[in-house]
């Protein structure tokens, strides 16, 4: 979906750049293990994410600041993606 996101830097005028943002459902499931196994049961579940993303610098107007204008990077969303996030193996990390 669309997202007008702001930019700000002290001592500059802030702008309204264009982005997206992800949501959405995804899948998710849980696997029980036998009672006698020590092992915990497996369990999986999917997060809408970015998969890709770009990196774009921002020109912000800085009048006053010498030079009068400022760099910022900002994260572009290019594309959303269900994925798959293991919280067996998360838990024991």
């Amino acid at each position: 979906q669309p997202l007008r996101q702001t930019v700000r830097e002290e001592g500059c005028r802030s702008r309204v750049v264009l982005n997206h943002f992800c949501y959405g459902q995804c899948n998710s499931f849980y696997i029980p293990r036998p009672v006698r196994s020590q092992e915990n049961s497996f369990q999986s579940c999917a997060f809408c994410k970015p998969q890709r993303l770009a990196s774009v610098l921002v020109e912000l107007q800085c009048p006053g600041l010498d030079p009068p204008f400022r760099l910022k990077k900002i994260q572009k969303v290019k594309q959303c993606r269900c994925m798959s996030v293991n919280l067996s193996e998360a838990d024991k990390q």
